[in-house]
């Protein structure tokens, strides 16, 4: 009966030390949001959420990839300058997010519907039913893509295709 019950101490400090390594290793590589961040873009540029949906999608090379994704509405006609802005402080809010940015929500629901049912992928929108909208309404995206190391970066993509600034 004595050698059982030290047995069972030990497994219970060893799964305690076990527990805490594995808080701390989450601890050091998680990511937090930042509410200061997302209320600085909100009262500077009047941005405003529509929605957030999950995505799972295939990567170019076949693997599957998921991730959260949100939609916000800007106003019409910001300057490159605030977008960039604007786009800073919303992945300091949300760092592990991709955004869609549109300056007009009479569709955003359908693109968001459509967005889920096709793999949340911007090449498959251009065999959409909303692909004029889309074409004058998304004004940019912020995405992440893989570098040679495979390292996350990620850029803001204006939707005219002319320009990707790192973010």
């Amino acid at each position: 009966m004595r050698n059982n019950l030290h047995i069972v101490r030990q497994a219970t400090a060893s799964t305690l030390i076990l527990i805490v390594l594995l808080s701390l290793i989450g601890a050091v590589g998680c990511k937090f949001d930042d509410p200061e961040a997302l209320q600085k873009a909100k009262e500077k540029f009047s941005v405003r959420e529509f929605t957030t949906y999950d995505c799972d999608v295939r990567t170019a090379r076949g693997r599957r990839a998921s991730g959260r994704h949100k939609i916000f509405l800007v106003k019409e006609n910001m300057s490159r300058t605030d977008l960039l802005s604007m786009a800073r402080l919303l992945h300091k809010a949300y760092p592990d997010t991709s955004f869609d940015f549109f300056d007009d929500e009479s569709q955003v629901s359908e693109y968001a519907e459509w967005s889920v049912q096709n793999g949340c992928s911007g090449d498959l929108f251009r065999g959409s039913p909303l692909k004029s909208y889309i074409y004058k309404h998304r004004v940019a995206e912020v995405t992440v893509q893989n570098d040679v190391n495979r390292n996350k970066k990620w850029f803001l993509v204006y939707d005219d295709r002319s320009k990707r600034e790192e973010l």
